[in-house]
């Protein structure tokens, strides 16, 4: 995280030094806020109880080994200029963001009696017929879990400037732009009390794009004393895609190791609210913000799942690890300046 700041510093002061060798751009912002992360929990593990309603049959129960929620900052710039579109002026330009979160769980599993087990499956059953799956035993086992994420997107879009046609109290912008989630998540168990300890590891790479279009709304109300409240919105259209690459070793099983690569192509709604109150110094705006967006669609594992019919399960044959269909938002605090270029 230490690295992350030194290179936003540093990106910082080229932008703003860039003043004196562009002639063209009207003005610029830099923005550097902490950010909130929360995506879909994976649950890798589960525990086994081995009779059910007297029915000699496993039925898994899924543990959560990470409730998907990391944090850290965030850092955005934007370069924008003014013209005129059919008569009216417009300030056009592109911007952009890059940020890095991180999490780091453990989680224990406890069983009491010999008829449950504390267990995971691999990626893929090796033969597709039996169930291959590791269990502990009575007792208590420990999965360590860690989370790092790295999100970013640029944009090119363009508002209306200040002829607000939106019931005339807030201007429109469209624009255009891709953006991504990127995460590693790695899972170790086997510390275990109870029992012989079985240990593996779980490491993915989950990456999704977001190609695709937005229209929004921006509003300033003056408070006075050169204090201005600020209001943004936008909702997108995108197309998302995700690939997934997870390796997963243990031992004590038959596919002591495996690898999986898997892709999926979704429809996804994009939306962000940001208010923000703003001082104009004369040569520079300082503002403080906070924002929120959400992601109807964000990439959640299903790890070899268990045919079920009518929720209850079936022993023997499950359908292998898929990407599900999950959400995602953030929440965001943090500060703006904005140099007009003259």
């Amino acid at each position: 995280m230490h690295l992350f700041w030194r290179t936003a510093a540093g990106i910082m002061a080229c932008f703003f030094f860039a003043k004196n060798a562009t002639a063209i751009e009207p003005g610029s912002s830099a923005e550097i806020s902490y950010e909130y992360l929360d995506l879909p929990e994976s649950s890798f593990t589960h525990t086994f109880d081995f009779f059910v309603q007297n029915a000699p049959v496993s039925v898994p129960s899924r543990e959560q080994n990470h409730d998907g929620d990391v944090d850290g900052a965030r850092l955005d710039l934007s370069l924008a200029g003014t013209g005129i579109f059919m008569g009216a002026p417009v300030v056009a330009g592109v911007k952009g963001y890059y940020a890095e979160h991180d999490g780091d769980q453990v989680i224990s599993c406890q069983t009491l009696t010999l008829a449950q087990a504390c267990n995971r499956m691999p990626l893929f059953d090796p033969d597709p017929n039996l169930q291959s799956s590791v269990g502990y035993g009575a007792g208590v086992a420990v999965y360590e879990s860690k989370l790092d994420t790295r999100t970013w997107g640029i944009a090119l879009e363009a508002q209306t400037a200040g002829s607000k046609p939106i019931f005339g109290v807030a201007d429109l912008k469209l624009g255009a732009g891709y953006r991504r989630i990127d995460t590693e998540f790695t899972i170790n168990g086997g510390r275990v009390s109870g029992g012989a300890p079985v240990p593996f590891t779980l490491d993915e790479d989950n990456g999704t794009g977001y190609l695709g279009g937005y229209v929004g709304a921006g509003s300033t109300l003056p408070l006075g004393a050169g204090f201005v409240l600020t209001i943004d919105a936008e909702v997108g259209v995108y197309w998302a895609h995700t690939e997934y690459d997870g390796q997963y070793t243990s031992a004590g099983m038959v596919g002591v190791a495996q690898s999986l690569s898997l892709e999926r192509d979704e429809a996804a709604a994009v939306a962000a609210l940001k208010l923000g109150f703003e001082k104009d110094f004369g040569s520079f705006q300082v503002a403080v913000f906070g924002r929120g967006e959400y992601y109807s669609y964000a990439p959640e594992m299903r790890y070899n799942e268990i045919d079920r019919v009518g929720g209850v399960a079936l022993g023997g044959i499950r359908d292998g690890t898929t990407i599900g269909d999950g959400d995602a938002w953030t929440a965001s605090a943090g500060g703006r300046v904005t140099v007009p270029f003259n």
